[in-house]
């Protein structure tokens, strides 16, 4: 027999397999969710749009991504080997292909949101355009900031004074 190099403690737990149901034995720090590389692909190998809503909370109003999001805010998703974010995939599967050249951007300015009544197809001007008419540029939230500065407007005043 082999020398355990592991330190610790490493109970087996018991699991049960998402694909097959079927209970199956691992490492209580490894936790596994399929049973055999065999149920794993089939779990990869679901359509698009079931492996896409199952990670939509569909509420009221937005229906927030609840799967990866980077600290962008907008959602992320696999899709045919790249990752894209997910308000432009449920935008897809709704409607079809984005043209080249449009961009998907939200009516709500809630990032996250896949809600296909909430967002519409724009350039990247009508983008632009969208943000300054709803306040969410920097220098209108703040008409002291300009970019990298340290100084206030006031403050510089008071420097030249």
């Amino acid at each position: 027999m082999g020398k355990n190099i592991y330190r610790g403690s490493h109970q087996q737990v018991e699991r049960t397999c998402d694909v097959c149901g079927q209970t199956f034995h691992n490492e209580e720090r490894y936790p596994a969710r399929y049973c055999s590389n065999t149920c794993h692909w089939v779990r990869r190998r679901r359509p698009v749009a079931d492996r896409f809503w199952e990670k939509v909370e569909r509420t009221g109003t937005c229906w927030p991504w609840r799967g990866f999001v980077p600290a962008t805010g907008y959602g992320r998703f696999w899709y045919q080997g790249q990752n894209i974010s997910a308000h432009c995939m449920a935008w897809i599967l709704t409607y079809g292909d984005i043209p080249a050249g449009q961009w998907v951007l939200h009516r709500c300015d809630n990032p996250c949101c896949c809600r296909p009544e909430h967002l519409f197809l724009g350039t990247c001007m009508d983008n632009v355009s969208d943000m300054w008419e709803k306040g969410r540029g920097a220098c209108r939230a703040n008409a002291n900031w300009h970019g990298p500065t340290r100084l206030m407007a006031a403050d510089v005043r008071a420097i030249r004074a």
